[in-house]
């Protein structure tokens, strides 16, 4: 009798080779078949541990969230400042613009794109997602408020928000091809609300 990998990591594997696909490829240009081939699954396994094609989809999309989320607070913590944090955050999107591989933008961001609102628990997904980010940006923000190194004059929420809406149109633009000269001019004319 084969012993066969333990239902957990079997499911984490799967779930995040589905992630890495939808993220690069969207949701309707992801084939079943290519499904079945990223995450070594056969059709029936597919299902029954994932339900459907959707499914699995919104367990990508609430995987990146949380691996989104860890990230950017592990960042946090360890920048000498969230201006700092924040400089870096738009430094890494712009740095996607002059890579050699393919532009895989924000999962959340291409989501949003591509389902405009049509399906409610996407929708949600999306929401949580960038209320996530425009959590971390707050903090970033609010933090480098009290010790006067970003300016107060505009609250910790709006700044938060203005930024969160700044990360998604420039993770449009990049995605769109746009020059890397234009993208760091937007990025600087952006930040200088922080002074």
């Amino acid at each position: 009798m084969t012993i066969g990998r333990p239902r957990k990591v079997e499911t984490d594997d799967a779930l995040k080779a589905a992630m890495l696909l939808f993220w690069e490829n969207g949701y309707e240009a992801t084939s079943l078949h290519d499904l079945l081939q990223a995450t070594n699954l056969c059709k029936s396994r597919l299902y029954q541990l994932f339900g459907s094609k959707e499914g699995l989809f919104l367990k990508s999309l609430e995987l990146y969230r949380i691996e989104l989320r860890q990230v950017l607070f592990q960042q946090l913590a360890s920048s000498s400042s969230g201006k700092l944090f924040i400089r870096n955050l738009f430094s890494e999107i712009i740095s996607e613009a002059s890579s050699n591989q393919a532009v895989k933008g924000c999962f959340l961001v291409n989501t949003a794109n591509e389902f405009s609102q049509r399906t409610a628990p996407v929708t949600e997904l999306v929401s949580k997602g960038t209320e996530c980010l425009k959590e971390i940006l707050f903090e970033a923000i609010e933090r480098d408020q009290k010790s006067g190194m970003i300016s107060s004059r505009i609250s910790a929420d709006s700044l938060a928000n203005y930024l969160l809406n700044s990360i998604c149109g420039l993770r449009t633009l990049v995605k769109a091809g746009t020059d890397h000269r234009t993208l760091q001019a937007v990025t600087e004319t952006t930040l200088t609300l922080l002074d």
